[in-house]
């Protein structure tokens, strides 16, 4: 099982493992968009809002400027959840907790990970992921802040 740690640090978030070395950093850009980028500040995936007339907010992953996968959210209220479609495959991202600061990924009824968020000050937040290697891929860690701003935690 993966463990990462994201938590603010100067300006962007920086992504650690479990033995607290830096594999990741994201940024926020001038538009709003995430970029995560690898060690070496090669860009690897930015997560950018789609345009939608619903009250529910999606995201696109994008490799190269072309979509990777979609991140929905499917309800903020009873029973808050996501769902990222990676090319037909979805994986579910649901909520645990009343407080919206526990969650679970799950695909085809099995629990692969959980995300935990934890408020440090006025609307920045911790967040830890454990994952099993089979659905991890560079964007993963981009999916914790798109979760915050679509189904914010009640604290």
């Amino acid at each position: 099982m993966l463990e990462l740690t994201i938590m603010m640090n100067r300006g962007k978030y920086l992504v650690t493992d479990d033995k607290k070395r830096t594999i990741y950093s994201i940024k926020r850009k001038l538009r709003g968009e995430y970029v995560i980028r690898d060690v070496n500040k090669y860009e690897l995936y930015e997560l950018s809002e789609g345009q939608t007339m619903d009250r529910h907010m999606f995201y696109y992953i994008l490799l190269n400027g072309k979509r990777k996968a979609t991140l929905r959210c499917i309800s903020k209220f009873l029973e808050p959840r996501m769902e990222l479609d990676m090319d037909g495959e979805i994986l579910t991202i649901r909520a645990d907790s009343p407080d919206k600061l526990s969650y679970t990924f799950v695909k085809n009824k099995k629990e692969l990970g959980n995300l935990k968020i934890m408020p440090i000050a006025r609307g920045e937040y911790k967040y830890e992921l454990k994952l099993e290697m089979e659905i991890f891929d560079d964007f993963i860690p981009l999916i914790p802040l798109a979760v915050v701003e679509s189904i914010p935690p009640t604290v």
